[in-house]
């Protein structure tokens, strides 16, 4: 079992500096600490660097305007920023911060011919919010929502979507017409597999919500559509999918692998080795179900892996139970959750389910938690669990447990959030930063 180890000093460093009164967010990447803090209402950004190897901080600051997306990743050692800017045209500006904390011009892409689309006396009204996630170290992908003021209302406009390739300096757009048949996408929610298959989902509901609408709604007089309760993924080829934005032959109906309406839910989801695990929980039955496709076989057969007679969802006002983690783990075909479940306000109890060829489930000892305090992690290969104690607005008390003996290893003073992570100069240590 590691050691959990406190390491305050970058707190006492941005009190110093009377960052006490912005809002922090802390970052581990590259052997460094990148700190953001930013404060209402003017949201004037300052981003920060600081070398743990020394107790001698080296930092750098600089101030970005609240129109700016920092963009990383935790599989990317890069860091990206989007910068937006808007005379003539709307143009997007990616740039990429450097061990300095420089920004490195990467690429601009100017929207012009997107816009002739829009009736031309909206022009100069419109307004856009940008939406973008870093899927690697060398593709983004960006969801713009154009709106405009019209007579004091908010009037949105169809979204664009911008599929921008870092490492070769260019950039794809998806027609208006395409756009239109994923306007829905939760950019959140898009990945990319094993840099080879590009996920999305088209929902209009949370899984959780989906399922609890339906099951208050059995009756069928609040039902809206079937589309407003309609989930697809679809898996594109990254590179095909490359190839067919230029032809303007996009198919996403060809990569759509799974969909499901008012029979079920699909709550977990992962790819690797060619193959695609999905969890389908059912709303009119206490069963959910682990499946496999096969992505580079043509017929795209669904394999059943297991059945479990539960049902198992994020966050359902249905379950006596809150997932903690989900993730593939190195076992073939298999899904790890873990989960806290709540016998009455003050006792918890920690399960770890493994989901594949045979259903394991580990139920550790029962822990004794306050009203106001609840669990928020857990590590079985270190050996430990977090939980965090609100004790009012901004101000939380983080512990350690140890997952054996549910020993208290660590508890934080008062603070507004926690980062840690495996101490690089020792790998039998869990470095704990407050801020």
């Amino acid at each position: 079992m590691k050691k959990i180890c406190l390491f305050d000093s970058l707190k006492e460093y941005l009190s110093n500096y009377n960052t006490r009164e912005f809002s922090n967010f802390c970052l581990y990447k590259n052997n460094k600490i990148f700190c953001w803090t930013y404060k209402h209402p003017f949201k004037l950004y300052q981003t920060g660097v600081f070398y743990i190897d020394t107790k001698k901080y080296k930092s750098k600051y600089f101030k970005v305007s609240n129109d700016v997306k920092i963009l990383y990743n935790d599989m990317c050692e890069d860091i990206f920023t989007i910068h937006s800017s808007f005379t003539s045209c709307l143009k997007l500006h990616i740039k990429k911060l450097n061990s300095e904390l420089e920004e490195e011009d990467i690429i601009d892409i100017p929207l012009l011919l997107e816009l002739e689309d829009f009736d031309n006396s909206l022009f100069c009204k419109t307004k856009y919010s940008i939406h973008a996630k870093l899927l690697d170290k060398r593709y983004i992908f960006v969801k713009l929502m154009p709106h405009f003021d019209k007579k004091g209302q908010l009037e949105r406009l169809e979204p664009l979507f911008v599929f921008i390739d870092i490492i070769a300096k260019k950039y794809y757009l998806l027609s208006s017409r395409l756009s239109k048949k994923i306007k829905h996408i939760d950019v959140v929610q898009v990945h990319l597999f094993d840099s080879k298959y590009l996920f999305f989902e088209i929902s209009n509901l949370g899984n959780s919500e989906k399922h609890d609408l339906l099951v208050n709604n059995k009756e069928g007089s609040d039902i809206v559509s079937t589309d407003h309760f309609t989930q697809k993924h679809i898996i594109y080829p990254i590179e095909q999918l490359k190839v067919d934005i230029l032809k303007d032959s996009v198919d996403f109906e060809k990569y759509t692998f799974t969909c499901t309406q008012f029979d079920a839910v699909l709550p977990f989801y992962f790819i690797e080795n060619d193959n695609y695990y999905y969890l389908k929980t059912y709303v009119n039955e206490n069963k959910s179900e682990f499946y496999k496709i096969n992505l580079l076989e043509k017929n795209n057969s669904s394999h059943l892996i297991c059945t479990t007679r539960e049902k198992i969802l994020e966050n359902s006002s249905y379950t006596n139970y809150k997932i903690i983690k989900v993730k593939k783990i190195d076992k073939k075909d298999a899904l790890y959750i873990a989960r806290e479940i709540l016998e009455n306000q003050e006792i918890s109890i920690i399960e770890a389910l493994y989901l594949g060829e045979k259903i394991v489930t580990k139920n550790y000892n029962t822990f004794k938690f306050n009203k106001k305090e609840r669990c928020i992690d857990i590590c079985e290969s270190d050996g430990y669990l977090v939980t965090m104690e609100y004790l009012q607005p901004n101000n939380t008390i983080f512990k350690f447990f140890s997952l054996y003996d549910k020993r208290l290893l660590l508890q934080t003073e008062p603070c507004s959030n926690i980062l840690y992570f495996n101490n690089p100069l020792n790998n039998e240590e869990i470095l704990v930063v407050p801020y």
